[in-house]
């Protein structure tokens, strides 16, 4: 793995931040061990900065700590189900006050950067897809014109991204989620807000399954591949 270069401004934010993607992107793994000497080492800062850094992410749920040790946090099935479905409900609640506010220059703007990501998806770049997939489902929030369900979805957000990431690894899925994606925005641009929501239950739904797939067979595969000691202190949740 490139070790990316740290630049010494806010430091304390940027290792946070660098922890807090590497464990978004599936670079740690659900229920890897995270030694605060390694990583201090890795990156040459001090283990205060990093032991920090770890500890906010415990507060957000990204990580766990057992016997004052740290691992990335391991999910279950429940977890995985109640955190899709809070997202169901609150974009299907937003929804309606979405289309009233979303101008036709804003919806262009998405679809121009969805052809551009389907674009680079099939010459191979997959990254782009799962960038404008929150794009496209947080602008339903933003537009929701409810502040209190942004400040819920900004809470889940960051794990919500590390959920649906696990769907990203076949590109039929992929192919199936852009036309789910297309077939609710076309819906909007033209202000039906029952075929959108129809198209958008129907999307949620259908990742929901995707990601259930996924899940279980990744999180099978990394806790193979654990030390026996991570594996065997590591709290999952039930």
């Amino acid at each position: 793995m490139i070790v990316p270069p740290i630049v010494h401004q806010n430091l304390s934010d940027k290792i946070y931040d660098l922890l807090k993607e590497m464990i978004v992107r599936w670079e740690f793994r659900p229920g890897q061990r995270l030694i605060d000497s390694e990583l201090a080492q890795q990156y040459g800062v001090s283990r205060s900065l990093i032991r920090n850094a770890m500890t906010l992410l415990a507060n957000e749920g990204l990580i766990e700590v057992s016997r004052r040790r740290f691992y990335v946090a391991r999910f279950s099935q429940k977890d995985i189900r109640d955190i899709l479905r809070l997202r169901h409900l609150l974009e299907m609640h937003a929804l309606p006050a979405a289309i009233a506010h979303t101008t036709d220059d804003e919806l262009a703007a998405m679809e121009a950067k969805m052809t551009e990501a389907e674009r680079l998806f099939e010459a191979g770049d997959l990254e782009p897809f799962y960038t404008i997939d929150v794009e496209t489902h947080s602008m339903i929030i933003d537009k929701g014109d409810n502040d209190y369900i942004k400040k819920v979805y900004s809470n889940l957000l960051t794990l919500l991204r590390m959920v649906i990431r696990s769907d990203f690894d076949k590109r039929r899925k992929i192919s199936e989620s852009f036309r789910e994606h297309k077939a609710f925005l076309e819906a909007w641009k033209r202000g039906d807000v029952a075929a959108t929501a129809a198209a958008l239950d129907r999307h949620l739904d259908m990742a929901e399954e995707r990601v259930m797939e996924n899940f279980a067979m990744i999180l099978g595969d990394s806790l193979g591949s654990e030390d026996p000691d991570a594996s065997a202190s590591s709290p999952s949740r039930t």
